[in-house]
Formats: structure tokens, sequence, C-alpha cells
């Protein structure tokens, strides 16, 4: 049986080999096309079967990454410099088949492997351009996203010298375009160099497409590649361009250019002739032929067989006239592969000491470049210290940072740990941490107590707000708003909007509860028979230590998890009180308005929420009514300020725009729940909900100025509610002042009955 099998797979084999293994190449100018539509036929005319060549045509480098690196893939092979190269790896896991080398052989040593190349700055001969004036100048680059062209020169003017000031982190080309006046940035308009669609028009103001204009700007386009960029400098459509070195002297031979016209800019500062040495900005690894990771080992080593192939037949010292490694047929140079080229690098031919890893274009960029990647996208501000409030919060934000890392996003996030939320306001009032996530009750304290603003709010779908509703079970018929004496309740926590203050206000309003001495906690203790108050025990909360027992005595965490405002009790939060009512713990739940649909219907997958129906709960109206919970339009507590991000008030302008482009840049990667990228935004993870955000959201959205400020955002109607409930524990006086002495030291409220001695103690 065995043997049958092996001889099928031969037979199989053979067939293949018999039809040639495809080998299509992807090509992106009218001109590489022209020339590898010759190299098959040259192929073909040497009789060659072991392999088929196609030529596949797109419009840029980009697109080529796109055809070979798609699940399904329309092309198998291009030829990347190592400055694209690196994107192929970061956007579709990318390989390296082979990379070009310079020089006569694959071993290390004099006149052996040359497997990097110098990269320059050129000016014009006797040109006032200094490192340090280039401001206003005219720039022509081989490509952004280009070792030479962008890179490693942008990685010096940047972040080392700070010669080009960071506009907006994340966004290398605003920079650019902001400091020089006209420009060719080939690629600039490519959504992966344009992450907000502002990349200005004249990042491409003196570039040029001879066609229909469909290479305009791209990497296709006249003043694209080395060549291109000597040509806009040439033609005196730039003072300064960024491409190879080794180019210079080839491009004055193909054109007849007079080099003693151009001089080196060096990166000390100094001058050199064009023919000098020593002024490379840095050496760069050679460009590399890819492929997709999904290749198999045994197609890649195919494709390897095919290429060494081509280079014993095509190459400098191939047995064909017809050259691999020339364009000048095509009054060009580099197409489909450097001219500069000999023959490929294979480090299975390389038996140096030192020879070179080619295993992944990560290993083959090597540390010094990665760090020059790095430096390019220099953002001032360090990193985001983003508080968090427990070890769920913590590992998910772990998680956000290993994600934002793999985009290369900036700055950079670190996550920190806070006792509770009033801690990690503290933190960030004292400089500690810059950013937490908070509830609108939440804010009113950062504002009033701690001095901190919103910036960052929420989006919902159709809006930054939400509403707050009370759930019932559906055969529960006896439960009123108007009534909840001897009821057991369920809420988010204390000093939340949903769980604490619309119901707070709904008791008083409907007059369930006489408040006598201040002590509102204490009356509505007496209200109700048992219920679940996460944090109504904490020492933020409950400084006195004599808030009543019996409203913690329903939720359901154990030990010291039990009754804490934070997600280590499971009845925290508005799924947490849903989950309470559910469970059976209580007979009302004040909860956000989604609760209910977030929870039933197969939404959330944890066990408590299987086979739930939406229909087997109602709500309760202000008005005395209940509705079904798809009415919550029309029957709720009121509307809530949606969460925002708040941080110190002593942040600039310019402090907050940072941590805002890196959220917006984020979430194009990391918003939808049905992402790609193995990180979700708005989604918990960990059989937990709400961490860091709410997962109702869709969106962030950056507040105007105007409006970052705790009253602004609150609107005066729910800052009324919270007044409310600090008139009702004696704290809307100066100070800590009450109507009486004794009334206050009766009084264990904190905050809001909660939220109010946190603000003025």
């Amino acid at each position: 049986m065995k043997s049958i099998v092996v001889l099928l797979l031969a037979a199989l084999i053979f067939d293949y080999s018999e039809a040639g293994i495809p080998v299509r190449w992807c090509v992106y100018t009218a001109d590489e096309q022209a020339k590898c539509a010759e190299l098959v036929a040259q192929v073909a005319a040497l009789g060659y079967t072991r392999h088929t060549l196609t030529c596949v045509r797109q419009t840029d480098a980009l697109e080529c990454m796109n055809a070979i690196g798609k699940v399904n893939p329309t092309a198998d092979l291009m030829r990347l410099d190592s400055g694209l190269a690196y994107y192929a790896a970061q956007l579709y896991t990318m390989r390296p088949v082979l990379a070009e080398n310079y020089g006569l052989s694959n071993r290390g040593g004099t006149g052996g492997r040359q497997v990097d190349y110098p990269t320059a700055v050129l000016v014009r001969a006797g040109s006032a351009v200094r490192i340090d004036n280039m401001h206003r100048m005219k720039l022509c680059s081989s490509g952004v996203g280009t070792a030479e062209g962008w890179t490693v020169p942008l990685a010096r003017l940047i972040q080392q010298l700070k010669t080009i000031p960071v506009q907006q982190c994340n966004s290398v080309v605003l920079s650019v375009a902001n400091y020089f006046s006209q420009m060719c940035l080939p690629g600039a308009m490519n959504s992966l160099f344009n992450n907000f669609g502002s990349n200005p028009d004249k990042a491409c103001s003196i570039c040029r497409d001879t066609g229909d204009g469909s290479k305009f700007c791209k990497l296709s386009d006249n003043y694209a590649g080395n060549d291109g960029a000597l040509r806009c400098m040439t033609q005196k459509l730039a003072d300064i361009a960024f491409l190879r070195l080794d180019e210079l002297v080839q491009y004055a031979n193909d054109t007849g250019t007079d080099l003693a016209a151009y001089e080196l800019l060096c990166s000390d500062g100094s001058r050199q002739p064009v023919s000098a040495s020593g002024c490379s900005w840095a050496n760069v690894p050679s460009a590399m032929v890819v492929a997709s990771i999904r290749t198999n080992a045994e197609t890649i080593q195919e494709y390897r067989i095919f290429l060494k192939w081509l280079v014993a037949n095509f190459g400098p010292s191939g047995t064909s006239a017809w050259r691999l490694f020339d364009s000048s047929k095509y009054a060009t140079r580099n197409l489909m592969f450097s001219d500069q080229t000999q023959l490929f690098y294979d480090s299975a031919d390389d038996s140096s000491p030192d020879k070179k890893d080619i295993r992944s274009i990560y290993n083959w960029l090597g540390p010094a470049y990665l760090e020059l990647h790095d430096q390019t996208n220099y953002c001032p501000l360090g990193a985001i210290r983003w508080c968090v409030l427990s070890a769920y919060e913590l590992a998910k934000c772990e998680r956000m940072k290993l994600a934002f890392s793999a985009k290369n996003l900036k700055p950079s996030i670190n996550c920190v740990q806070g006792e509770s939320t009033i801690k990690c306001m503290e933190y960030i009032q004292m400089g500690l941490a810059d950013i937490i996530s908070l509830d609108a009750a939440d804010l009113y304290v950062a504002g009033k107590r701690f001095g901190l603003v919103p910036f960052v709010a929420e989006f919902y779908g159709d809006s930054t707000n939400y509403y707050a509703v009370a759930i019932v079970r559906q055969n529960d018929k006896q439960i009123l708003v108007s009534n909840l004496l001897h009821k057991r309740t369920c809420h988010s926590g204390i000093g939340k909007a949903t769980g604490w203050v619309v119901p707070l206000n709904l008791v008083l309003d409907t007059r369930q509860i006489t408040v006598l001495h201040c002590r509102l906690i204490h009356a509505f203790s007496e209200l109700v028979s048992r219920s679940c108050i996460p944090g109504i025990m904490d020492s933020d909360y409950n400084p006195t230590g004599y808030n009543p027992i019996n409203l913690c005595e329903n939720c359901r965490s154990g030990g010291a998890d039990k009754c804490q405002r934070n997600d280590r009790e499971l009845y925290y939060g508005d799924d947490g009180a849903f989950r309470c009512l559910v469970e059976e713990a209580g007979d009302i739940a004040f909860a956000r308005h989604t609760t209910v649909f977030d929870n039933t219907a197969g939404h959330n997958p944890a066990h408590w929420a299987r086979n739930r129906r939406s229909n087997d709960y109602e709500i309760l109206c202000a008005d005395g009514s209940r509705r079904e919970v798809q009415d919550w339009q029309d029957c709720n507590l009121g509307r809530i300020p949606g969460n925002t991000l708040v941080t110190g008030a002593y942040k600039t302008e310019e402090q907050k725009q940072t941590m805002w482009q890196l959220l917006k840049y984020a979430q194009t990667f990391y918003a939808s729940d049905r992402n790609s990228n193995n990180f979700q935004l708005f989604d918990s993870g960990f059989d937990r909900s709400d961490l860091m955000f709410q997962d109702i959201a869709q969106s962030l959205v950056y507040i105007p100025s105007v409006n970052q400020s705790y009253k602004a955002w609150l609107g005066n109607q729910f800052i009324q509610r919270l007044e409310t409930l600090e008139w009702q524990s004696c704290y809307l006086q100066s100070g800590l002042g009450t109507n009486s002495a004794s009334a206050f030291a009766a009084q264990p409220v904190a905050l809001l009955l909660g939220l109010v001695a946190l603000i003025w103690r």
C-alpha cells in the first residue's frame, strides 16, 4: 500500500512538472511588463519547461504585495527593496526567496558577496542647502517607504537631528510635506502611508505621469525610483533628492549627465563630490525577491532553482546574449531587478562563518535597519500611560499594547494598574498616568475634585449618549418603579450613572424615601431588602465604615472579591447587574438600555446568559407603566452622556491630539469585532464585559476643545441629578458644610452618597 502511494505521488509530481511549475511575476510599470514579456520569450526560446513564467500587471508595488499576499493570490513573486519589504512582512507576512547580490560570489571576503548598498542625499553643487536649512526647499524621493528614499534620510532628519518637526505621530508624510515646499513623494497618497486621508496634495506637487494619470504619485510615477528621483533632479524640479548612491554614476553614463553639477550632502553636514566614497547616510540590505508566507517549502525551493537558472543563462556571465540585469533597452533602469545585480544570494550557498540570514524579511533587514525604521516613526510623546482597574483590564491593556506595537503605532502604550477608579484619578492628577475611561458620574468626580478633562468620547453608532433603564422579569407583575419597598435591587456600582445616580434620583422623585440627617444611603438601605451595589463598602465610598451591609449582601463573588467596584465582582457593571437579575439575586436591575439585547439571543456565550430571551424581560417606565425592552426610547429613566477618556487639564492641545491620533489610527485596524488583526478594541474577552471601553462602543470621537470640561460634556440636566444627591447628603454647601455638625457626623456616605465625599474631602 505504501509503495502505491509513493507511485501516485511521483505520478502527480511528474504530471505537474510536465505542465511547468507556474511562476507568476508581478510587475507594475509598462516598461517592466515589456521586459517581463521579453524574458518569458527568452526562456521559451531556450526550450526550458520545468517552470512556466507569466507576468501579472498591477498599478504599483503595494498592489503587487496584495496580489501575492491575499488569501487567493493572483501572483507569486516580486522584487522589493528593503524598505518596502518591511511592509510586505508587516502587512502580508511575506518571506524572502533570494536576495540581490551586487558582488561576484555568495561567499564573504574580498571580491565576494555584496548584499547591501549605500544611500545618499544629492544637492546641486554650490547651493546653499544644509542639513539644518532644508525648510521650504523642494524634494524628490525615490518613494515613500523605500529604504534609500525614505527610511534612512528621515530617520536621521526626524529622530536623530530633529531637523524635521513631527506634526502628527503615525503620519510621517504629513510632517515631511509641512517641512518642504514642493515635492514628489511617490506613494504618499496610498492608504498605507496616508493613515487619516490628510496628506496634503503638495506631497505630489512635482510628480509626473506622462500617460493616462493612473501612475501619478504612485510608486510607478515617472519620478519614482532612483532613476526617477535623479530625473526629477536633473530636470531642475528639486533642490534635494533622496536616493541610492551607486545609481548616480550609472545614471550619468546612461544619460550624459554632468556629475560635476551635483554634490553629496553627508550626514555630518559636510559635502563631497559625487564620485567620493564615505558619504553614505547608511548602508541598507539589498533588495530581495519575495513570496507569500503560505507558499510551502518545496515551492520556495523551486522558485530558487528557477531564479538561479535565470542567472546562469541571462546573468552577466550567462550563456545567452540577453541580459536579465540590464534595463537600458527601455531607456530606464532597474526593471524587475536592480541593474547593479550580479547574481542572487542564497545563504545555503554561503559557507562563510558570517553568512547572512535570509529565512525571514526581518532577519534579512537586521536590527540596525529595523532601528532606522523605528526612528522614522519617531513620536515626541514617548508613551501613553493607561490606568486600568483590575487584572482583567490589565490583561486587555497588555494585549492592546502588543496589537498597537504590531502595527508600529506611536506613541506606545504602558499599562498602569490602580487600586481603584479614584486612585487612577489621583495618578493622572499627579502626572503618574495619562488616561482612564470613565462613565458620566465618575467624570463628575474626576473633573470637580481632580481637575481632569474629557477629550475622547465613545460613539455608539448614532450618538455619544445612552439611556438608563430599569429591567424586571416579564412574569413579575408586582414590582413597580414607584414601589421598591422590600425589593432586591441590582446596580452596576456605587457612583455609577446607570446604577446609582439614576435609581437614587428615582426613589427621591417618587418619594419612596425620606432622608433624615443627610443619611441618604441608610434611607435607601431601609427601603430595599437586599442589594448588590459593587463598591458600596470600598473605603473610597465608605470612609467611616458604616454603610449598611445589606447593600452588598446579594453580590456574587466570594472572599475579598465580593462587592468590589471592578470586574472581580461578578455582578459589577451593567452586564453584571443584569446577571444579578437573571440569576434571581435581585428583582430589578438598573442598567444601560442595550444590556438585555447584549446578553440574550446568543449574543453573550457566557454560561449564565445561555438560552436567555429578551422577551422574558420588561422595562419599567417613569410614568409607572411597563413596556417591552425594545421600547426603551419611549420608556427609559433618562439620557446618560457617553463614557469618555479623560486626562489631566495640564496636558497641552498638542499632547491631547497626539493621544487622539494614536487612537484614531488604531481604530481603523481594531474597532470592528470582525477584524482579522487578533485584537478587538471594543470586545472585552476573558468572559468579562466593558473592559477599558464599553463593548457597545463602535468607535471613538474627539471632543472639541470647547466641550473639554466635565460641565460642558455632562450638561446641566445630568449635573442637576448629581447635585440633587449632593444636596440630600448635605455636601452642596461650601467645604464639608452640612445642615448640622451632628448630622454630618452620623453620615457615612462618600461620593454622591458615595461620590460626594470624594469631591469635597
